[in-house]
């Protein structure tokens, strides 16, 4: 059999002292054929270059004079089974084959052999193409794999050279447009004859603006096949340009989104017949106020149905584009903040329901992330050290059954990111301590500045307490945090053990207050008239002995206080909607525009001046980055608080240089949001 793209073989011509076959770096053996064996098995090997014995790993002088069945039995049997000898004996340019020789040490290795004549002798020159053989065999299961993607997610994609008119489809394409694959040629106008007359303009107009303005092509549109039926797609498509920037080729897909538009038609109607059910009910909870009240629960889970239905749905289709898959997630948990949010009190089980709801997704988040946010909340990063301790208190509370009486500063402590973690880590791991040895269920965290500027992290319980040994008596009883100690030191701080047994322990960490801040949230010493207060971003802390309240961040403002007008830019719709239904359900804000990429968010900022903008990082046409800083120029007075999905220190920085005076991952919860608008001052 013939390797049809594997490296051919060369004839090589042999001097009479063989240095052309010793510079070879291909194995070549030069035999005496016996005249009774066509097939070479009883070849007498005359010579043999180094690149052969290297081969066969024999040494030099060991194969002369012997058949090469007896030096090479593998390959000797490989030429014995194909007609190399006979048609090297009818053709003067000899013959090659691409065989398999098994190795001593097992396996198989691919070569490419060449048998030619020489007058009276025969050359077997041969080279290894396994790896050759194996690139081919990827290439293969990597293409394969590749068109069960595409077919699975019903993905057609075409590439055209626009230079030479020349367009390419896959079979998908082929059959979403409705021809048998490969029955026609692939042309524009053969794709632009199925495309939906009503929406014809549209696209071809989306192409030509797609290439004026340099970006990628993206439309919605109706493809009517031959039968007659209509199909709605999705696409999407890349420009490829020569070095003076004009087009010539386009690479692009075509996805069939048709149960999608179906499925959000079908959730319009059923939208318009639920506020026609719920005008009902509110008429018949005047009537009958027992009845109804079973009516409105019934109703709210149907609401619960199909808001899960909806994400479901959209989760599908975003799982095809890039990166999405949080973005999904992470709307869906901010409807069940909403609706946790706005049952509140009034009723407990649908806002224990909405928070089993956002349980699960944060669960579903958690693993699609590292440990590195188990290792650093992006709370500690992005908001401080204070709602930091107040989300770890939460923690131990759900986590570990252990009440923590919590007491922080009303005002972010000026820490560099180092000091921060430290303190995070030294709470954490005390807690963990009480939780493993202490044997009570309550303790009491404290964080306080001293006045000679120090910080002191406090951890304190009444569980059953140990007799720390005396200096001479060897190494002090640590609680497995020597380690933390010696973080400690590092910064000059100290760990101070108080306990007793039977009577609790007591544990102070102290460090200097820096001055420096090279990462974090904005001081009022920073951003003069841009200070931030994170009084009440975190859940309250349970109460407790020694535990100071906390106002709720889910509490409704005062009604005196001015309802502040925010600006939502994200260019998903599904997150973009919900975070402004979050805010117009929490009573202070109100939504005066969204945007949908960077270049809209900022005509709106400087035509409407909101007090706050949440703008996303990532975004078409301008970016975060861009945007926030435009922002910061054409309207300064402007609040712009940066979400992402990304937890990135250099992102957070980017943003903050930009003008963001906050910086938010997007999986956080949505009491955490509304804390932290209502905390800027």
């Amino acid at each position: 059999m013939r390797a049809g793209n594997a490296p051919a073989a060369v004839s090589i011509p042999i001097a009479p002292d063989f240095a052309l076959g010793e510079a070879l770096a291909d194995p070549l053996v030069v035999v005496a054929p016996d005249a009774l064996d066509p097939a070479l098995v009883a070849a007498t090997i005359e010579q043999v270059n180094a690149a052969a014995l290297a081969w066969l790993g024999s040494a030099a002088g060991t194969l002369e004079g012997r058949t090469l069945a007896s030096a090479a039995p593998a390959l000797a049997a490989a030429i014995a089974t194909t007609p190399l000898v006979a048609d090297a004996r009818r053709t003067a340019q000899g013959a090659q084959s691409l065989l398999s020789i098994a190795q001593p040490t097992g396996g198989t290795r691919a070569i490419e052999l060449r048998v030619s004549a020489l007058g009276s002798r025969r050359l077997v020159h041969w080279r290894d193409v396994t790896h050759v053989r194996a690139i081919e065999d990827a290439y293969r299961d990597v293409e394969q794999q590749l068109g069960l993607a595409l077919a699975a997610a019903e993905m057609g994609v075409f590439s055209w050279d626009m230079v030479n008119d020349r367009l390419r489809w896959d079979d998908m394409h082929y059959r979403m447009l409705g021809y048998d694959p490969h029955a026609v040629e692939p042309s524009y106008e053969g794709w632009r004859s199925r495309v939906h007359p009503d929406d014809v303009d549209a696209v071809e107009a989306a192409i030509r603006e797609a290439e004026a303005t340099r970006t990628d092509f993206r439309a919605t549109y109706r493809i009517v096949r031959l039968d007659g039926t209509a199909r709605w797609v999705q696409g999407r498509a890349r420009h490829e340009r020569d070095a003076s920037g004009t087009p010539i080729r386009m690479h692009g897909v075509m996805i069939d989104v048709t149960e999608q538009r179906e499925a959000e038609a079908a959730l319009r109607v059923g939208e318009a017949e639920l506020r026609a059910m719920n005008e009902t009910l509110e008429q018949r909870v005047r009537e009958r106020t027992a009845v109804a009240e079973e009516r409105a629960e019934q109703l709210r889970q149907l609401a619960l149905d199909l808001t899960a239905t909806e994400a479901r749905e959209r989760r599908r289709i975003a799982q095809l584009l890039h990166d999405s898959v949080q973005q999904m997630i992470s709307a869906a948990k901010m409807r069940a903040g909403m609706m946790r949010l706005g049952a509140g009190s009034a009723s407990p089980p649908v806002a224990a329901a909405a928070g089993e709801v956002e349980q699960m997704l944060d669960r579903v988040l958690a693993a699609t992330r590292t440990l590195a946010i188990e290792l650093h909340p992006p709370v500690l990063q992005e908001v401080g050290l204070v709602a930091a301790l107040r989300w770890l208190a939460g923690e131990f509370t759900h986590r570990h059954n252990l009440a923590v009486s919590l007491r922080v500063p009303d005002e972010e402590p000026v820490l560099s990111m180092q000091t921060r973690i430290v303190l995070f880590d030294a709470a954490r791991e005390l807690l963990f301590n009480v939780v493993k040895h202490a044997g009570v269920t309550t303790a009491a965290l404290d964080l306080t500045a001293s006045a000679d500027a120090r910080i002191l992290l406090v951890v304190d319980d009444q569980g059953r307490g140990f007799e720390a040994p005396a200096p001479d008596d060897g190494p002090r009883v640590t609680f497995g945090f020597a380690n933390l100690e010696h973080r400690v030191r590092l910064l000059r701080g100290t760990v101070t053990v108080i306990s007793r047994r039977a009577h609790g322990t007591r544990v102070v960490v102290e460090l200097p207050i820096d001055a420096q801040r090279d990462e974090g949230v904005p001081s009022r010493a920073q951003r003069p008239g841009d200070a931030m207060s994170f009084e009440g971003v975190a859940a309250a802390a349970p109460a407790g002995d020694g535990a100071v309240p906390r106002p709720s961040p889910t509490a409704r403002p005062t009604a005196t206080r001015t309802r502040r007008r925010i600006l939502v830019a994200d260019d998903h719709r599904l997150f973009r909607e919900g975070v402004a239904q979050l805010l117009r359900d929490a009573g202070d804000f109100e939504v005066v525009g969204q945007a949908d990429d960077g270049g809209q968010a900022v005509t709106l900022a400087a035509a409407l001046r909101p007090d706050v903008c949440l703008l996303d990082v990532s975004m078409p046409t301008v970016n975060g980055v861009e945007a926030a800083m435009r922002i910061s120029q054409l309207a300064p007075e402007v609040r712009v608080v940066a979400l992402s999905m990304h937890e990135r220190a250099d992102m957070a920085d980017a943003m903050r240089a930009a003008g963001a005076v906050a910086y938010l991952s997007k999986d956080v919860p949505a009491d955490v949001l509304l804390g932290v608008l209502r905390a800027l001052g």
